[in-house]
C-alpha cells in the first residue's frame, strides 16, 4: 500500500472543523450573496462567494478521499488477515442449509450439489477445487 495512511482520529477532526465552519463564515458569505445584487458591481461579490464555496466544498471533497482511502486500506488489511489459511482442520469450504428429507437446498455458499446416499449421509460438491487449495482430504 503506498498511499499515506492517516489516523482516523485526524481525520475525524479535520473532518468536525471543517462541518463547524463558524459562524462569521456563513454570515459573511451571505452578506457577499446579497451584495451581489448590486448593480455594476454584483457580479464581483458573486463571483468571490462562489470561489469561497468552491474551495470549501474542494476541502470537504479531499477529506472524504483521504478516509476513502483509509477505509479502503483497513478493508485490505482485514481481508489479508481473514485469507484462507490451509490448516484442514479450521477450514471452511462451503455452507449450506436443506431439507434433509427432500435434500432440497435453500440456501448454499460454494456449494454445487447434493447428494443424498442413504440414512443421514450425503455427498456435497464444492463449486471451488479444493485439492489445489491443498484440502483434498476433508474429515468429519
Amino acid at each position: 500500500m503506498n498511499r499515506t495512511r492517516r489516523n482516523t482520529t485526524d481525520l475525524a477532526a479535520q473532518l468536525q472543523q471543517l462541518l463547524s465552519g463558524g459562524r462569521t463564515s456563513k454570515i459573511l458569505r451571505f452578506l457577499l450573496n446579497v451584495l451581489s445584487s448590486t448593480p455594476m458591481v454584483g457580479g464581483i461579490f458573486s463571483a468571490t462567494a462562489s470561489a469561497w464555496a468552491e474551495a470549501e466544498q474542494d476541502k470537504f471533497n479531499k477529506l472524504v478521499f483521504l478516509f476513502q482511502q483509509y477505509t479502503d486500506d483497513k478493508v485490505t488489511e482485514i481481508e489479508g488477515s481473514l485469507s484462507l489459511k490451509v490448516d484442514p482442520q479450521h477450514v471452511v469450504a462451503g455452507s449450506i442449509t436443506f431439507n434433509p428429507n427432500t435434500t432440497e437446498m435453500f440456501e448454499t455458499s460454494s456449494i454445487t450439489s447434493l447428494t443424498d446416499n442413504g440414512t443421514l449421509d450425503y455427498t456435497v460438491n464444492f463449486a471451488r477445487d479444493l485439492e489445489g487449495a491443498g484440502l483434498s482430504r476433508l474429515r468429519r
